[in-house]
């Protein structure tokens, strides 16, 4: 579709503006940005990334198998984050991406909606249950099930095992770490709403080389 001509009146103003110096250029409408602390360098990473394609409620049902092999409860928030820190350190570690689920920044830290919703009728018990999904071949609900390769089954578990001893709050905490992906973007928006995406660039931006344990962060 062919553009409009510009208005002559318009395109007069923009030639005499562009033959001045900036110093005489009214720019008291337009906000300057002083505080750059929060600015993020390479915030469209060109990293190469390997997809895995796998179903995020898949890998949230690998996680409530494995703890239950270790007999210990796991709540919906444990859970979502736990998904994350899977999902986090994969981009992170290995440039690999585990699932095209979106991650959001909720209060309580990053949240999967699939995971969330499924679980969310258990509130802060221990879940039971194992997450369904609808199939089209079986034309009924299943578990959400994956064939994972033995290489990454060892990366979930490697992950698993330096966060399975926090709580939910701990888990909370270190996923709120100061400047990190969820922090940056929580903070960011105004106002602050349940549907604000941490995106995959972001976290390859802002996540650190490796998580502090201590429960602190």
């Amino acid at each position: 579709m062919a553009k409009e001509p510009l208005d002559p009146r318009i395109a007069a103003e923009l030639s005499r503006l562009a033959l001045l110096p900036d110093d005489q250029i009214d720019t008291s409408d337009i906000a300057e940005v002083t505080d750059w602390s929060r600015a993020i360098r390479s915030r469209f990473s060109t990293t190469p990334l390997q997809a895995r394609d796998y179903d995020i409620r898949a890998i949230a049902n690998w996680i409530l198998d494995y703890f239950s092999e270790l007999n210990i409860p796991v709540s919906n928030m444990s859970l979502n984050k736990l998904a994350y820190f899977i999902f986090e350190r994969g981009l992170v570690e290995m440039k690999v991406l585990f699932s095209p689920a979106r991650v959001e920044a909720w209060d309580h830290g990053p949240v999967f909606r699939e995971i969330y919703h499924a679980v969310k009728g258990d509130d802060d018990k221990p879940i039971a249950k194992r997450i369904t999904r609808y199939s089209a071949r079986d034309r009924e609900l299943v578990e959400a099930r994956d064939q994972f390769s033995n290489d990454d089954i060892e990366f979930f578990k490697s992950v698993i095992d330096d966060y399975r001893r926090f709580t939910a709050s701990e888990l909370r905490g270190i996923s709120h770490r100061e400047n990190g992906p969820w922090d940056r973007v929580w903070k960011a928006a105004a106002p602050v709403n349940p549907g604000m995406v941490i995106s995959i660039e972001l976290i390859l931006a802002s996540a650190p080389e490796q998580r502090d344990l201590d429960g602190r962060y």
